[in-house]
């Protein structure tokens, strides 16, 4: 189920390594050092935003729509417990009704959100790619493609991000 989002995934972190690819060999060569100093500053500040609004934004929209969706919920006794004696009644632990209804349910839910942080993520390489077409050195850019790998590692689609998560927000145990 996980297929797709890590293709996507792949493809936008690539993408960026594209644009260094470009930078690095087709990026125009201006005749002097660009006059724009407060270009960095500026973009670097945008970028900060730009990270912040990755983690709130998507974070809400994914609140949202789990709120948002019916997924069955039903409660079982916990087999897992060893102090339970034989004459009690077993602790009791909610889980989804139709599991694979509630995974493909968390799968939909998690498409918006990670797409949302790919693209807010994928910007601040973008801003460095700007600084460096731009005619800005290596040591001006490179630090916004490599905060962008960082955040899309942290990213990358796990079976916990997706479904863990949709359990944990539905209050159901994740198996």
């Amino acid at each position: 189920m996980l297929q797709v989002p890590r293709i996507l995934w792949f493809a936008i972190t690539f993408s960026t390594v594209v644009f260094v690819g470009l930078l690095l060999f087709a990026a125009p060569q201006p005749a002097g050092p660009p006059q724009q100093f407060f270009l960095v500053p500026a973009l670097a500040m945008a970028a900060l935003t730009t990270i912040a609004v990755s983690f709130v934004l998507p974070a809400k929209t994914f609140q949202t729509a789990v709120a948002n969706s019916r997924v069955e919920i039903t409660e079982v006794a916990d087999q897992s417990s060893s102090d339970v004696l034989p004459y009690r009644d077993a602790p009791r632990r909610r889980v989804f009704a139709k599991p694979a209804d509630a995974r493909r349910r968390a799968v939909v839910i998690f498409q918006t959100p990670f797409i949302l942080k790919l693209a807010l993520t994928e910007s601040v390489a973008l801003h460095g790619f700007a600084l460096g077409w731009l005619g800005f050195p290596v040591a001006a850019w490179a630090p916004f493609f490599a905060v962008a790998w960082v955040l899309f590692a942290l990213h990358f689609p796990t079976d916990h991000a997706v479904f863990g998560r949709f359990a944990q927000a539905k209050g159901a145990a994740y198996e």
